[in-house]
């Protein structure tokens, strides 16, 4: 898989330096929040509401399908619409990130919150709520970063993300320690 996505950035790269535009190379990869026009927001913003609309509708149905597959084919749901239409809304959040984090950091912006909201609880709403919480701090304090400094937005709200997730990590490291010696209290008294 990473052969070929690095084949197919290494073909974007060669489509990009032969098409004459305006747009610099910096802001494909690395994104220009701060630089969006007033229609590349509302496309956003239209394309957010869109999805979490869509999600909070089937919320059920997607987490069927995504934790017991088997279960949603025999409770009758519609397994190929679902997937598609989950890989549909994950292109579709993929081209409203790309304006502003770029290319290179879309991905990680797309996993960090869910895995540093796993670290901190096992509950799916819980985690919901936490990714959401992870994601728009660190995309406020990224930006508002990345403005003092005057730098690329984008791997500011990554850095922040990465120093959550490295939060996220000692907490539960903690955890398991707090509840290994609990444990074992429980055990030596009887």
């Amino acid at each position: 898989m990473g052969i070929i996505f690095s084949g197919m950035f290494a073909f974007g790269l060669v489509l990009f330096a032969r098409i004459d535009t305006d747009q610099h190379l910096t802001h494909i990869l690395f994104g220009n929040i701060l630089g969006i026009t007033k229609a590349e927001f509302k496309q956003t913003l239209w394309i957010s509401a869109f999805t979490i609309a869509i999600i909070m509708l089937k919320r059920k149905d997607f987490m069927l399908y995504c934790f017991d597959p088997n279960q949603e084919k025999v409770v009758g749901l519609p397994v190929k619409l679902l997937h598609y239409g989950l890989l549909s809304l994950l292109a579709l959040t993929i081209v409203a990130s790309l304006q502003a984090v770029g290319i290179i950091l879309v991905i990680a912006m797309l996993i960090s919150p869910g895995i540093i909201a796993f670290r901190f609880c096992q509950n799916f709403n819980r985690m919901l709520i936490i990714a959401v919480i992870a994601s728009t701090t660190s995309s406020l304090i990224g930006s508002i970063l990345s403005f003092h400094i005057d730098a690329e937005t984008g791997p500011y709200i990554v850095i922040t993300q990465a120093i959550y997730f490295i939060s996220a990590l000692i907490h539960s490291y903690i955890s398991k320690i707090k509840k290994r010696s609990s444990l074992d209290k429980i055990s030596i008294h009887p």
